[in-house]
């Protein structure tokens, strides 16, 4: 299944014209001992953000690997899991041959030949990636290396379609409003404001149980680069995060910064530190376990919500449908200017933002080991993931699952709340086109209403940090990769000291921000700022 032959001539014109740069790639030498013959069992691995779908129970998947004769076996790991093997995963002889959503440009400098250099098999045998790469031509520059090759390709989901992906690829501020409405409380504008609300909600019987120590006030799932993270709320305070803030950095002015030191995030901390020993936070959203996160949001078995505030998802999906009426969104709490210590902060920094992230392009979706068997097969299946009809199922749920129903070339329906179950969801290799016709179920309806209140928050020109379009030579990125984890395990450990009180975030802040310029910090900087600035001159 294609994108029909109406675009067949486009076709042939985009292999030659849209990616001139790819042709000028070196395949990469193998990093294991041999290749491994045709008709062997290929190892498929699928990295999932939150849940376990299982691919091997994709029905529409089991037919498009039929119809391209391979032998998948499919592992399922979530993003932690994966985090923690990826290193010995990928020297090792048992490593995956096809990986979704799973490796990143740091992955790529710091194993070069284990992947497939993508770039000499993009033109006339792949039609829908070449149409794809086509429609929009930032898609070559996000899929390029520094060096010029191409270890994973991206999905694209047209202008028109990128509204479809905010219910899962950005968060929201929830907060119970019937719990408010109790309260004779509005909808706080600050934190000073936010602090007297989570305070009631933690003194008082809110969910009417008869208990009045059940309620959490305030909960969140992970922290740097996590949708639903409690660092999204540096956006009340000026900080435009993108891709929620992953490795600290974000751009203000076309200056890159990092948040980890800057004066902003020791105030956060300092909020959720305080929130914490007045018990407003459980101890359980510090860490990375998203099923729990989930069970608090739905309530309690009879019927009770346990949550006043919530970064969270879709509603419907983050409560339940019984539960979700109870919620709104609210935007990201802020200062006064009166409240702020000219000291401690800039005033010209207090432009409330909300977090952007990638939507019509995601970089890094799905890559090949070079030691793949059937790679022509294989790229070729891939291919068929890029055309409409299987775009459509790979994002959404198969036809033969009963979730989507095409009704002719181009449009589809999808018949059930979308809880990404039988499909890769946003974080698959897909391509929706402009031509595309899709009726969507009320969930995704509820996630673009949900919404409307962020729009005008987004976003000032020279605070975007496009860091899926900033290169850096490998050995340059692998140095890079490797300052950043301890950059990284420096700020989690002081983070999770300060917020549970076993430490003094006033009298350490100082020495921490030292530490973090011993591990590299100004040298990451200056490294990212260059590529930034080369960003821009494009």
């Amino acid at each position: 299944m294609g994108n029909g032959s109406r675009k067949s001539k486009i076709v042939i014109i985009a292999a030659l014209v849209a990616l001139p740069i790819f042709f000028s790639c070196k395949k990469k030498s193998s990093a294991h001992p041999a290749a491994r013959a045709p008709g062997d069992e290929i190892r498929a691995l699928f990295v999932t953000p939150y849940r376990k779908a299982d691919p091997s129970e994709f029905l529409w998947l089991q037919s498009l690997s039929k119809e391209y004769a391979l032998n998948l076996r499919w592992e399922v790991l979530r993003e932690e899991e994966w985090q923690a093997q990826k290193d010995a995963r990928l020297s090792s002889p048992d490593a995956p041959d096809v990986l979704i959503n799973a490796c990143t440009a740091e992955d790529y400098a710091h194993y070069p030949a284990f992947f497939l250099n993508l770039a000499q098999f993009v033109g006339f045998s792949t039609p829908n990636l070449s149409l794809m790469f086509k429609e929009n031509k930032n898609l070559a520059q996000a899929a390029t290396m520094y060096n010029g090759a191409v270890y994973a390709f991206p999905s694209y989901s047209s202008l028109e379609w990128q509204q479809l992906f905010l219910h899962s690829a950005k968060c929201v501020i929830f907060i119970n409003q019937q719990w408010l409405k109790a309260l004779e409380l509005p909808i706080p504008d600050t934190f000073a404001e936010l602090e007297e609300v989570l305070f009631a909600f933690r003194t008082h019987d809110c969910n009417g149980d008869g208990d009045t120590t059940d309620e959490i006030p305030f909960d969140f799932y992970g922290w740097d680069g996590e949708q639903c993270s409690a660092v999204m709320l540096l956006g009340g305070l000026g900080i435009q995060l993108t891709d929620g803030g992953r490795n600290g950095y974000f751009a203000e002015n076309d200056e890159i910064k990092s948040y980890f030191c800057d004066t902003r995030y020791k105030f956060l901390l300092s909020m959720l530190a305080r929130w914490y020993k007045l018990g407003f936070i459980r101890d359980a959203a510090l860490t990375s376990d998203f099923e729990g996160f989930l069970s608090r949001s739905h309530g309690t078995r009879d019927g009770f919500a346990l949550t006043g505030m919530v970064i969270g998802m879709e509603e419907t999906v983050q409560f339940g449908k019984t539960l979700s009426s109870q919620y709104r969104p609210m935007l990201p709490p802020t200062m006064r200017l009166s409240e702020i210590d000219e000291n401690a902060f800039s005033l010209a920094g207090f432009r409330r933002y909300w977090g952007t992230d990638s939507l019509t392009i995601q970089p890094d979706r799905i890559s090949l080991s070079a030691q793949c068997p059937q790679k022509d097969e294989v790229i070729a299946f891939i291919d068929a993931l890029y055309g409409t009809d299987w775009s459509v199922q790979s994002v959404f749920g198969g036809i033969a699952d009963g979730v989507v129903v095409k009704n002719s070339d181009f449009d589809f329906s999808v018949h059930t709340d979308i809880h990404f179950s039988n499909s890769f969801g946003e974080v698959g290799p897909h391509f929706l086109p402009n031509a595309l016709s899709l009726a969507l179920p009320d969930n995704f309806v509820y996630a673009q209403l949900e919404r409307t209140a962020y729009q005008k928050l987004q976003v000032k020109k020279g605070n975007y940090y496009p860091e899926m379009y900033m290169k850096y030579p490998l050995e340059q990125l692998k140095a890079l990769s490797d300052m950043e984890k301890n950059i990284s395990e420096i700020a989690h450990t002081a983070r999770l000291r300060w917020i549970r009180g076993e430490g003094n975030i006033d009298s350490e802040w100082d020495s921490y921000c030292a530490a973090l310029e011993n591990a590299g910090l100004a040298s990451a900087l200056r490294v990212r700022q260059a590529a930034y600035n080369r960003y821009l001159q494009k």
